[in-house]
């Protein structure tokens, strides 16, 4: 995920933070299933399940975040696990995964397949995938329960603007009909769905899911770090399962910070600065305004965070200099409040766009 349209307006007691990254190292309380891929393909972990490896000729591991990664392509490579006995609790639970897209952004218009696990009994299937959509730029979980009558299909979708190159952590948890879905450490929906079975689980499959798909292409994603918990991890765990990996990617100049400045439209880092460090489309002088125009910067998620001051209105102000067009695009920021939670009641305002 990376930057594409940033402004920085009125806050009350924020950091501001402008940067996406990468992060790993959750709880493995109840970890029923681990394949880290470093010492091979089977699993590390595969409760009352086989950790041998079935899987497509040719496949190949890569770097991955902390050794290696699994190489999948389009709807040939795979790695196949047996899940019988005990390597998804159907009542509650956790599905964690890390991902590298080699070649391909949210953009392309082909399904991207990444994760998965099935159960079947009688005439009952259930599936939980984790997958790329073709017909938008959505990383989209599918939790169902098909070929039964009034069967249920549930999607939460979020469209990260991702670069080339860059780690990302997905997760799906669940307690009985709840599912949560994560993004790079961040909550993207809540879901009611169907009550997954304790029983039945027979597959777990990392890259193409099987089955006839259309508009499969051969787009090639690095996946590591695939983890099936048994209870749902909670969101403050998830988050810092994110910034130890991003910390770690950081430490190892492993970040993809790459073309952010090159590619947004508008982009500022607040490393020491708020000036505009988009290098094409605008180029926007910065206008300090509230306070007495001073802005404190402290330690950030990458470097440097700016500290926009509530009471005294303290805001960056940017007056575009040509015209900016826009019919789609992406709008991320980091934030850190300072003195105020989720829980106040006054109006906390992060960024806007005016025209005219």
């Amino acid at each position: 995920m990376y930057v594409m349209s940033i402004a920085v307006a009125k806050l009350r007691g924020v950091i501001v933070f402008l940067y996406v990254c990468m992060g790993l190292q959750a709880s493995n309380d109840d970890l029923l299933f681990y394949a880290s891929f470093d010492k091979g393909f089977d699993a590390d972990v595969a409760k009352g399940g086989n950790p041998v490896a079935l899987m497509n000729k040719n496949m190949r591991l890569v770097p991955g975040l902390k050794g290696k990664a699994v190489l999948v392509k389009g709807s040939k490579d795979y790695v196949q696990y047996s899940a019988s006995g005990g390597c998804v609790n159907g009542s509650q639970g956790s599905f964690v995964i890390w991902v590298k897209p080699i070649n391909w952004t949210p953009s392309v218009q082909h399904f991207v397949f990444l994760a998965g696990a099935v159960a079947v009994s009688g005439s009952d299937r259930h599936d939980i995938y984790i997958f790329k959509n073709r017909r938008c730029a959505d990383i989209q979980f599918l939790v169902r329960k098909r070929n039964v009558k009034n069967g249920t299909s549930h999607f939460a979708k979020a469209e990260p603007a991702w670069s080339v190159g860059s780690w990302h952590q997905l997760a799906v948890t669940w307690k009985d009909k709840l599912y949560k879905y994560y993004i790079d450490g961040c909550e993207v929906a809540t879901r009611g769905g169907p009550l997954l079975p304790d029983k039945g689980w027979n597959r777990i499959k990392v890259g193409f899911l099987g089955g006839s798909w259309p508009s499969v292409g051969d787009e090639t994603t690095a996946i590591d770090e695939v983890r099936i918990f048994g209870k749902p991890l909670s969101a403050e765990q998830i988050k810092t399962e994110y910034d130890a990996c991003r910390k770690m990617l950081q430490a190892r100049g492993d970040l993809k910070k790459l073309s952010l400045e090159k590619r947004s439209s508008f982009y500022v880092s607040c490393d020491n600065s708020l000036a505009n460090l988009s290098v094409h489309k605008n180029n926007l002088p910065v206008k300090i305004r509230g306070g007495n125009g001073l802005v404190q910067y402290v330690p950030g998620v990458i470097k440097q965070a700016a500290v926009l001051n509530g009471p005294d209105r303290l805001r960056a102000h940017y007056n575009m200099t040509k015209k900016l067009e826009l019919p789609e695009g992406t709008c991320s920021l980091w934030i850190k409040p300072l003195d105020w939670d989720k829980a106040d009641k006054k109006m906390q305002q992060f960024v806007s766009f005016f025209s005219g």
